[in-house]
């Protein structure tokens, strides 16, 4: 357990005496925060952990832009004298060296990035050059790291070792983690989020292994899975995304989503469909703060402003999540939207130089007025869509652990796809439900991902996703319906559309 704290004007106390008369003065009782080692108010302890873990895939989230931003700016030259030669005749590229390749690889690797950059008839920009047995017969399975236990398996146990409050959990029975390699890193989490979907529709169905890839029984590599969207696009499906992409993506490195994920799949006659989830109001002021319960006043009691404490309304700490921040704001003039309590202030005496101390509230604290959505309708959608068809398996124990029937589900927003493997939703004490969406990664490396769930420790900042995290206005989410399309309606596959929901 955390060590327990008093805490009365900035100063910690271990056991007073009369708490009555402790907190009658604005007294609060603390905890240890596990991560920064900051005294936090014990109902807040759960959000204050888990925001050290969101600023984690915060910073990877803009490592992972940036690297792209790197990429793009690389290969644009590339492509523009690469689509110069004629159309007309067959060209042969040279193996070019990938931007964002850091080091040596392996010989399946090596192998793969000469496919990609392998010579193609011109002739595909015109229609497509790929026949369908050829493709069956030259596709090869994509490696990836085995997990004799199991993902979900791992999963399932990590979460009843959890222990936190009742808790319940939706998870998806099967799945294999495809991450990013140096030849793909920046562009490719599209094309590994179609892998690991496709990795549960082969080991859960046998109609889907007689019907993905030509009956090849594996998930290939991301050079064929190009090959199958371009036959897709040659035989109708999704015409605006051919369109977009004049009918060619083989050996390229360009972006895909939820659209191309669909239409590959449709290929096949499984029954992608994609959900629009866009927020049109937000929440405003500051980044956004969990509610505090409110404690009943004793007789001697006074609030704040009676006793003359200034309350920042519009920001928080960063370091313990105080909110409102109650007396002075420190500001810091080096790193921007940061803002420290008087305690944590003085917790970092080699950093005072860099904060600016504001006494007086101010309408723009955290360096300007932030707003986020919220997007409590995308996390009850997840919930239903895992829990409200037939359960695969219901673990009767605390907390509740359900093994749904359902598939993953293809995650996108701006820039950058994951995979929804889960949901968990669980009651704050004395507040609202919390919430927490269950993702894999692929510029995760499976390795540190089997290794956290494995000992139990550490999963939490890999997989778990708070719905404040979700900073973005509209998201898209690929999900399957069972069975397979034959005749009519797969022809009527070919035409995308999507359900949407404005919030």
């Amino acid at each position: 357990m955390y060590g327990k704290r008093y805490i009365l004007h900035g100063k910690n106390y271990e056991s007073p005496s009369g708490l009555k008369w402790f907190r009658a003065l604005g007294g609060r009782e603390a905890m240890d925060c596990p991560v920064c080692g900051c005294a936090v108010d014990d109902g807040d302890l759960d959000r204050h952990v888990n925001e050290h873990l969101d600023q984690e895939q915060i910073e990877r989230d803009e490592e992972f832009a940036r690297a792209q931003d790197r990429l793009f700016n690389s290969v644009v030259e590339w492509e523009s004298s690469l689509f110069s030669l004629n159309a007309r005749q067959s060209v042969h590229f040279e193996l070019v060296e990938n931007p964002l390749d850091t080091g040596s690889s392996s010989q399946q690797e090596q192998q793969q990035q000469e496919q990609f950059f392998a010579a193609r008839p011109s002739s595909s920009r015109d229609g497509c050059p790929w026949e369908i047995p050829a493709v069956i017969a030259s596709q090869e399975r994509d490696s990836f790291v085995p997990v004799e236990e199991g993902f979900i398996d791992l999963l399932r146990k990590c979460v009843v070792a959890e222990q936190q409050r009742p808790s319940a959990y939706a998870l998806t029975s099967f799945i294999d983690h495809y991450q990013s390699t140096s030849h793909d890193l920046g562009w490719g989490c599209g094309w590994r989020n179609i892998q690991m979907l496709s990795s549960y529709l082969l080991a859960r169905d046998e109609a889907y292994r007689k019907a993905l890839f030509g009956g090849a029984g594996f998930v290939p590599t991301i050079a064929a899975l190009q090959q199958w969207l371009e036959i897709a696009w040659s035989k109708g499906f999704d015409s605006d995304g051919a369109e977009h992409f004049n009918g060619a993506i083989y050996g390229s490195q360009k972006w895909i989503g939820t659209t191309e994920c669909a239409a590959l799949l449709r290929l096949f006659g499984v029954r992608a469909r994609i959900v629009d989830f866009k927020a049109l109001t937000r929440t405003t002021g500051g980044k956004v703060p969990s509610k505090r319960v409110a404690k009943r006043a004793g007789p001697r009691q006074q609030n704040d402003s009676e006793r003359g404490i200034v309350q920042h309304w519009n920001a928080h700490c960063d370091s313990c999540g105080m909110y409102p921040i109650r007396g002075p704001r420190f500001s810091s003039s080096k790193q921007q939207d940061c803002d420290l309590c008087f305690v944590c202030f003085k917790n970092q005496p080699g950093r005072s130089h860099e904060f600016e101390r504001i006494e007086k509230p101010s309408p723009k604290a955290c360096g300007g007025d932030f707003e986020d959505y919220n997007h409590q309708r995308l996390v009850d959608w997840v919930w239903n869509y895992y829990t409200e068809e037939d359960r695969d398996h219901v673990e009767n124990r605390q907390p509740l652990v359900i093994i749904s029937r359902r598939p993953p589900l293809y995650f996108q927003h701006q820039g950058h796809s994951r995979t929804i493997v889960g949901i968990q939703r669980r009651r704050k004490l004395g507040g609202p439900e919390e919430a927490f969406l269950l993702v894999f990664d692929p510029s995760q490396r499976t390795e540190e991902l089997v290794k956290a769930l494995r000992a139990k420790t550490g999963w939490q900042k890999l997989i778990k996703r708070g719905v404040h995290t979700l900073k973005r206005a509209a998201y898209q989410v690929c999900h399957i319906d069972p069975g397979i399309a034959q005749g009519k309606e797969l022809e009527n596959l070919k035409n995308l559309s999507s359900t949407s929901y404005l919030y």
